[in-house]
């Protein structure tokens, strides 16, 4: 029989399809919504590099052992425990693409990275919430281990720690129960510790010591600065290393992205960071003893913001996108009326927007300013 139409269905899988954020254009203007690490001595690592890189290895395969051993001096972590990728979002893509072989449940701590919802999609994975409280925007971990604890079948679970939306982070003891829900389970749990820079020291690292089934996530876009050269890395246990590099994740990072995170791995950038700490806690004073509005606490580069409902979360991000800085707004929780701004190291600017804005609306003339 003849078929005339081509039938994309035995191909295309029908699977929840979970939308993604609308990219926005960010050239000209100043980035608070991407949680980049905006920082003036970046530039001064950057001139460096033309010096330092060799750009014929462009031409070449990259002899991947030398650059194992090389990160692995860098980060502090023993070679049998830890592969490389291309960025964070290769790395929970052969993550969960490794682990749908034999298991079918993720159970994701929400909000979360919108490419775990994607990637777990596309993989055919059952996709559990472990909702935070929207009141308190917090996580209660009695409820995550009931969660791990009621699935009946094997599971990945997924957390982040600090969270990507909030700011909020686990303590040590708070993950050690959800490790030991998982061991009860057989389940393995992934932890992506993106932000874990900013939050004053915490390490979750030695419970690799205690647990087989931990597996960690880090990038270097968040607290290295090296969102466009695309390198992330994991660690765990040897043997789960020696599955995962089956699939060779590492072939996909460029010569020159190695490069530029060797550099910047060897610069000295802890006095980066402590200067984003301490641009957070500036902004969060501003916002709140000198406005309407509250945050939630955060251990990451950025503040969540409360200012009141979705209305307001819309005219203060179009305010400052006129004056040239974009910023985020958060309108999928209940209760809504969330912004998200990214503290850069000229936070001042930041907060003269603010009060400008504050000016324009809610002046009463007595210098209070009331919604």
């Amino acid at each position: 029989m003849d078929q005339t139409t081509f039938d994309y269905s035995k191909f295309v899988n029908e699977f929840e399809i979970y939308s993604l954020k609308k990219k926005v254009d960010k050239r000209g203007k100043i980035n608070c919504s991407s949680n980049e690490l905006i920082h003036p001595k970046l530039k001064d690592i950057n001139e460096k590099i033309l010096d330092y890189m060799d750009i014929n290895t462009i031409n070449n395969y990259i002899f991947y052992p030398d650059k194992m051993k090389i990160f692995s001096d860098l980060l502090g972590i023993q070679e049998k425990r830890l592969q490389l990728y291309s960025g964070s979002d290769d790395a929970i893509k052969y993550l969960l693409m490794a682990f749908s072989i034999k298991c079918d449940t993720v159970i994701i701590q929400t909000p979360n990275y919108e490419n775990y919802y994607s990637y777990a999609s596309l993989m055919g994975y059952k996709i559990k919430n472990w909702t935070c409280d929207s009141s308190k925007l917090t996580w209660d971990i009695e409820k995550g281990v009931e969660i791990i604890l009621g699935e009946k079948d094997n599971s990945v679970v997924v957390i982040t720690s600090p969270n990507g939306f909030t700011g909020g982070i686990f303590s040590k003891y708070e993950i050690e129960k959800l490790a030991k829900a998982c061991v009860t389970k057989n389940d393995l749990l992934i932890i992506d510790q993106a932000y874990l820079p900013f939050a004053n020291e915490i390490s979750y690292g030695d419970l690799l010591n205690e647990f087989d089934n931990i597996i960690f996530i880090s990038t270097l876009s968040k607290g290295t600065g090296l969102a466009g050269a695309r390198l992330a890395y994991i660690y765990a246990k040897e043997i789960m290393i020696d599955y995962l590099s089956k699939w060779n994740g590492i072939n996909s990072i460029s010569s020159l992205s190695f490069q530029v995170a060797e550099l910047y791995l060897r610069e000295e950038m802890f006095s980066i960071v402590s200067d984003i700490k301490e641009r957070r806690e500036l902004l969060t004073e501003y916002i709140n003893k000198k406005t309407p509005w509250v945050t939630h606490d955060s251990f990451a580069n950025f503040v969540l913001i409360n200012v009141g409902c979705i209305t307001e979360a819309k005219k203060i991000k179009k305010f400052f996108y006129d004056k040239g800085v974009i910023i985020r707004e958060i309108s999928h929780w209940e209760p809504d009326g969330y912004i998200r701004i990214t503290c850069i190291y000229d936070i001042e600017e930041i907060i003269r927007i603010f009060n400008e804005y504050l000016e324009s609306i809610y002046n009463n003339g007595d210098g209070n300013y009331e919604i």
